[in-house]
């Protein structure tokens, strides 16, 4: 077994942890502020192109920058609200899942293991190609398999 003592084990966690916490918390305040300040309805309208590209319907910008800034855990009541006070279709919520299930948290994520040595644009561009790949390959089968609106009766 090679390393260092339990202490030097323990310090490094200790320090990875703090990491961690930072971050968060960070994240957790620049998002009340950018909601507080009107940056986020700046931040959603820029995510509209792309997301249209990638096959998401622009309705779903602000839920899509909720959960790509703070993943689905923190952002999950914003995007609640949001999808049951909006417009927003059933098929769209549905893309819209299918993306964040693979890139939620895509900044917070990927700080953290920034954080802890990893490389921050390897896991940024990947973890997006996978979920546009994702989500090319994924809506068409689902939405052959499943009709949004239709009720499932099967037990």
């Amino acid at each position: 077994m090679g390393g260092g003592s339990w202490r030097e084990v323990l310090a490094g966690n200790a320090v990875s942890l703090i990491k961690v916490i930072v971050i968060i918390v960070v994240l957790m305040i620049l998002m009340e502020a950018l909601r507080e300040y009107g940056i986020m309805n700046r931040i959603t309208g820029a995510l509209e192109a792309p997301m249209k590209a990638i096959g998401l319907d622009r309705s779903t910008s602000f839920v899509a920058a909720v959960g790509l800034l703070l993943g689905l855990a923190y952002g999950a009541g914003i995007i609640i609200r949001e999808t049951t006070r909006s417009e927003i279709g059933r098929r769209e919520i549905l893309a819209t899942n299918l993306f964040l299930g693979t890139n939620h948290a895509l900044v917070e994520d990927s700080l953290i293991f920034a954080a802890v040595g990893a490389n921050l644009g390897w896991i940024v561009l990947g973890r997006l190609a996978f979920g546009v790949i994702f989500l090319r390959l994924a809506i068409p089968i689902v939405l052959c398999l499943w009709k949004p609106g239709e009720a499932n009766n099967k037990t």
